[in-house]
């Protein structure tokens, strides 16, 4: 099925799928059969995107990518139909910041409990959760582990061509504020508690866009309005202020950071790359 033009649904009905809640959907993880006189316009196309390869994928075995059309809707009206990078309203998709694995191996009762350090490998909203950087209600299908993109950049993004990053300014009072918090967790800790409860900075939501694959990178145009990019920047500083949870971009950055990528990191990247060991050390070394 082919992709379709987003600008001609009406909000109406986007926001009619937003609150949409028959019992056939109950699991948001499990892929519903899509109602036809809903999806489907006169060209008989849908007019959202589930997958990246729609044809490909059927009902009974759904990808790590696919997304319950409700929250497809309800994120699609948040990001105003349009791709959070560049601003494109065609071929839109809605995807996850962070977690697009499987879940079902969680372990934060094992580590909450024990407090045993993090040895073995694990998916990355666990170990935020685990390490007390989300809140208990975040979920991979959390709104704000979800964003809209056109289907280039989300083709690039589950490829680690590029990331959001909490900007330069939110690193440095996520890395000074875990260095406080750690005296404090250990203070409390030697006193009466073995549970710790790690707080967290308020952030501003600001994010630096970082491209780890140049040539693999869709062109896309700045926040500020300037002409569409070329292929020769690394990214940048402050690009947009971003409804998405900072630590799952942080997470989702950790996986691409430090990879192999090529061409090598320039200083932009390099600074990017020291930040997030920093922070990953810093929220490793739990009591």
């Amino acid at each position: 099925m082919g992709d379709a033009n987003f600008d001609c649904v009406p909000d109406r009905l986007l926001a009619y799928f937003a609150d949409y809640r028959p019992c056939a959907y109950a699991d948001p993880d499990s892929p519903p059969s899509r109602p036809s006189s809903a999806l489907s316009g006169g060209s008989g196309s849908s007019f959202i995107n589930y997958t990246d390869s729609e044809g490909e994928t059927s009902s009974s075995s759904a990808p790590d990518t696919y997304v319950h059309p409700r929250l497809v809707a309800s994120t699609m009206l948040r990001d105003k139909k349009r791709c959070i990078l560049c601003g494109s309203k065609k071929e839109l998709t809605v995807i996850r910041v962070t977690g697009s694995d499987d879940e079902k191996q969680r372990v934060r009762a094992v580590y909450t409990l024990s407090m045993q350090p993090l040895t073995s490998l694990c998916d990355k909203i666990s170990w935020l959760f685990c390490l007390g950087l989300i809140p208990e209600h975040f979920h991979r299908d959390h709104t704000s582990n979800l964003m809209t993109l056109c289907r280039r950049h989300g083709v690039a993004y589950r490829s680690h061509v590029w990331r959001f990053v909490p900007c330069k300014e939110d690193r440095r009072a996520m890395l000074a504020y875990e260095k406080q918090d750690r005296m404090a967790r250990r203070q409390n800790s030697s006193r009466k508690s073995h549970i710790v409860t790690r707080q967290v900075p308020k952030l501003s939501h600001r994010f630096d866009l970082a491209i780890f694959q140049v040539a693999q990178m869709p062109a896309y145009e700045f926040a500020s309005g300037l002409p569409v990019s070329t292929s020769v920047d690394r990214g940048k500083r402050s690009y947009a202020t971003l409804p998405i949870e900072p630590y799952a971009a942080f997470s989702a950055t950790l996986g691409v950071a430090g990879s192999c990528y090529w061409p090598p990191p320039d200083a932009f990247l390099e600074d990017i790359e020291k930040d997030l060991r920093d922070l990953r050390n810093a929220y490793n070394d739990s009591i």
